[in-house]
């Protein structure tokens, strides 16, 4: 008889834990790795170039100097996402595909989003629109199966969407949660519901830590609210502290330490 396989549930971080996240969530917002010595596309740059053409939209918000996401930037945010290992390549991703449904669907969602009354399962249409998303992105004729283009999809909303329940899957995290195996759409749901619930049992520590205001005093402050606003940068530290604990990515010893020692007072 087959083994059935138990899910995990996201364990209650120690406050030193989710201090550690929080530092290596500011330390790729400012454009550096929290795992190795080297700068990278800040991820403050990340959500601004991918949130605010849909933001500008949703809120009616007129004068955005930002670009609407294009074929490039989305080639190199695979790479400054660490996707390329994945073999997401140009060859077999329908990119076009993926952006038409972004601007179609997902700027539908903010919209609405702006009226939502939050339940308790509502990121289960996060997860339907990653589902989507994931499916827009493979490319007619590929090899590789539709799920396989989940981790992308689910980045993309991540920042396009900042006011959205949007949570960052990987396979690796998906197994140490122990979500099942057989249906990869299935999984994704599994692994939101459990990402959501792992939220709400720290959220007695996340609240605390608060989003780092936009450097560029050129963007409107909209913008950053609605990422604020909706835990945008909760969920970021949430998920960093879930790979740190649960996949075992090991941060730099300088944040490490950062943990271990408070400022001096000289007299």
């Amino acid at each position: 008889m087959a083994r059935v396989r138990v899910r995990r549930r996201v364990p209650v971080f120690s406050k030193a834990a989710l201090d550690l996240a929080d530092l290596c969530a500011r330390e790729i917002w400012r454009g550096k790795s929290y795992s190795e010595d080297k700068k990278q596309v800040s991820e403050e740059e990340i959500l601004l170039r991918f949130s605010v053409p849909f933001l500008a939209e949703a809120l009616g918000i007129e004068g955005s100097k930002r670009p609407e996401i294009s074929v490039d930037w989305i080639n190199q945010f695979i790479v400054v996402a660490g996707l390329k290992q994945m073999n997401i390549t140009k060859s077999n991703r329908d990119t076009d595909a993926g952006l038409k449904l972004l601007k179609r669907i997902i700027s539908k969602e903010l919209k609405n989003s702006l009226n939502y009354v939050f339940e308790t399962n509502f990121h289960l249409l996060t997860a339907e629109l990653t589902i989507e998303l994931s499916k827009a992105f493979h490319k007619m004729g590929s090899t590789r199966p539709t799920s396989a283009y989940l981790p992308l999809a689910s980045r993309v909303l991540y920042f396009a969407a900042p006011n959205l329940p949007v949570f960052m899957y990987s396979d690796p995290l998906a197994e140490a949660l122990k979500v099942q195996k057989n249906n990869k759409e299935e999984s994704l749901k599994q692994f939101y519901e459990s990402m959501s619930d792992g939220l709400n049992d720290n959220w007695f520590y996340l609240k605390d830590y608060q989003m780092p205001f936009f450097s560029k005093k050129d963007e409107n402050d909209e913008f950053w609210l609605q990422a604020r606003d909706n835990g945008w940068w909760q969920r970021r530290v949430f998920d960093l502290a879930c790979v740190i604990n649960l996949t075992h990515v090991k941060p730099k010893d300088f944040l490490i330490d950062l943990t271990s020692y408070q400022p001096r007072q000289h007299p």
